[in-house]
């Protein structure tokens, strides 16, 4: 593993754009997901020196970009380029524990089988693209949301096992970035910072803005 002391965000947008060159359109995911992969990276430090989690939050973001605007691609670039290991999960085919098909810890199972070591596995950087498709209501399987929910808690998260006795994964150490197409999300953003009702506080504050005398 590539030694990453004092490593910043400009020193890993430099090392990515040796193996690749964003579109000018990309320029500024790329340089916030450097951002992204620098405090991922401190992080982890700090945490061999004795720091908990609970100190250290996880580093999350959220990607909202349409389907093939090169979000995985800069991702995975980004992580081969300083040797992090790289996991990807399209939530839409995921089915929640004990559902036919495949669930996320079933996933992350199989990433850590594919990491080269059990420490380079702990340090993942994990994204996880189309997760607003978790949110869709009325299919009979809930999306895995559970063991969604369970990776922000940090900690382990229990994996199925042939055996009665239950395996674990250790996800404190993620690095976690949530990808989709979020569509409708700026009416609903509109919605809720400018609501149509009268009530409380927010109405008195929006006519003092507008309207100063009538208040």
């Amino acid at each position: 593993m590539e030694k990453r002391k004092d490593m910043t965000a400009s020193d890993i947008l430099e090392k990515m754009m040796r193996k690749v060159i964003p579109l000018p359109s990309q320029m500024a995911y790329a340089t916030d997901l450097a951002t992204i992969f620098s405090m991922h990276i401190h992080r982890n430090q700090l945490m061999d020196q004795g720091y908990t989690e609970d100190e250290l939050p996880m580093p999350t973001a959220i990607v909202v970009a349409p389907t093939g605007q090169g979000k995985t691609y800069l991702i995975r670039k980004m992580a081969e380029s300083v040797g992090i290991h790289f996991i990807c999960v399209d939530c839409s085919t995921l089915v929640s524990e004990g559902f036919k098909g495949v669930s996320l810890s079933q996933r992350l199972a199989g990433a850590r089988d594919s990491a080269k070591d059990q420490k380079a596995y702990e340090r993942s950087v994990l994204f996880l693209d189309e997760v607003d498709k978790l949110c869709t209501w009325g299919n009979n399987y809930g999306n895995g949301m559970t063991n969604l929910l369970q990776l922000f808690n940090g900690g382990k998260i229990a994996i199925d096992s042939d055996s009665k006795k239950a395996q674990y994964i250790a996800v404190s150490r993620f690095a976690i970035l949530l990808g989709g197409a979020f569509e409708g999300i700026e009416e609903i953003i509109r919605k809720r910072i400018c609501p149509k009702t009268k009530i409380g506080f927010y109405e008195q504050e929006r006519t003092a803005i507008n309207n100063p005398a009538e208040l």
